[in-house]
């Protein structure tokens, strides 16, 4: 018998907050807990999100004795304590080993890859669902393409996505792409997980149908636009993919994501900016004095306004040509993410799915993506 619906860790901190702040406000026939290292934290934050009565369990995401005492307690175990390399690994496999449901918000391929490895068996055994990447990486990717073949009604041949993002992004974006180039520079095989397209499919050692990753400028033709590289593509893409091998888009199905510009001069330049900002980015991130840089333009005190509109265009194997456009309000990697990953949460714990193991969110199926799209990311045929 579980104590609780869902066990939220990571409340702590700027998108636990947030999180913890939504299912506040959400539902109060949810029976959860905050677990985290520190008491006195803890109280605080129940007591500024008017839930003074939430019950805390103590437990750090290392400790496996404590991890062994109160995932059991829960449902689902939601986690917003990142970077995931180093605070992941032993909550997820905690839960793969008690069968207890896990989600979180991590865009880090190289966990992801691993946590496959270590736990899709024994969850298929004790009847977890792990599913990772449930914030805007990678929700409205992996959904809207659910989406477009939930239209089409047969396979998928390709889809493009053409991404607009505003918004300054969460500080735990950018202390996760500073752990990745840290740890990269101790071991080279992170970077080549990271740069495998096919790095989270089921069959990894196979080369799957898709190209590589965009890094600089090109027209598309499909989108009819100038495009440059969208900076999480990289996972985005990843995380697709093994939903198109979960859930059978087509042998040959590819996926593309980029930003998109228009034609002409003027978009060919914006392409331009776009692909030397992705090459600046990447590159402070691998050098320790950038990163102070980094963490300033992210800081947890501004204020996060912003917004995203996803246009995918796709055609099934028969010829048809089929467009979605999902949108939504808010920097994407603040309220939208924290909307997104609390719903998924709320969907393992309380709406029922077959498959078990380390699964996408598009494995979650209609009934995640009716949920989000109650609940602020709105999808709408094109």
């Amino acid at each position: 018998m579980r104590t609780y619906d869902l066990l939220l860790f990571g409340a702590t901190g700027f998108s636990g907050k947030l999180v913890a702040a939504y299912l506040a406000r959400r539902d109060t026939n949810v029976t959860w807990a905050l677990a985290g290292r520190s008491r006195d934290k803890l109280e605080a934050v129940r007591t500024a999100i008017g839930r003074p009565e939430l019950p805390i369990e103590i437990a750090d995401t290392g400790d496996i004795a404590a991890l062994d005492r109160v995932v059991p307690l829960a449902r689902v175990v939601c986690t917003t304590v990142g970077p995931y390399r180093r605070h992941g690994v032993e909550l997820a496999r905690a839960c793969a080993r008690h069968g207890t449901h896990y989600c979180d918000i991590t865009g880090e391929v190289p966990f992801m890859r691993a946590s496959i490895d270590d736990n899709h068996e024994l969850a298929q055994r004790t009847g977890a669902r792990i599913v990772h990447a449930c914030g805007f990486d990678s929700i409205p990717s992996d959904l809207g393409v659910l989406a477009l073949r939930e239209r089409a009604g047969e396979d998928l041949a390709w889809v493009k996505a053409d991404v607009h993002v505003s918004g300054r992004g969460a500080p735990g974006g950018v202390e996760t792409a500073i752990a990745l180039m840290s740890d990269a520079r101790r071991d080279r095989s992170l970077l080549r997980t990271a740069r495998n397209r096919n790095a989270l499919a089921v069959e990894p050692g196979r080369a799957g149908p898709d190209g590589p990753d965009q890094l600089g400028v090109r027209f598309d033709r499909e989108l009819g636009a100038w495009t440059g590289p969208f900076v999480m593509a990289t996972v985005n893409t990843r995380v697709v993919r093994r939903s198109a091998d979960l859930l059978g888009y087509g042998a040959g199905f590819r996926y593309d994501e980029c930003l998109a510009f228009g034609r002409g001069p003027l978009g060919l330049a914006k392409a331009g900016l776009a692909a030397g900002a992705l090459a600046a980015i990447f590159t402070a991130a691998s050098m320790p004095r950038a990163h102070a840089l980094l963490r300033r333009h992210v800081r947890p005190d501004i204020v996060r306004r912003g917004g995203y509109t996803i246009r995918m265009v796709g055609e099934t194997v028969s010829g048809r040509r089929l467009e979605v456009r999902i949108s939504g309000d808010g920097d994407p990697g603040c309220e939208p993410t924290a909307m997104m990953v609390a719903e998924s949460a709320l969907s393992l714990a309380f709406d029922r799915h077959a498959p078990t193991g380390v699964l996408t969110p598009a494995v979650l199926g209609t009934d995640l993506l009716e949920r989000v799209r109650r609940n602020g990311m709105a999808v709408a045929a094109a």
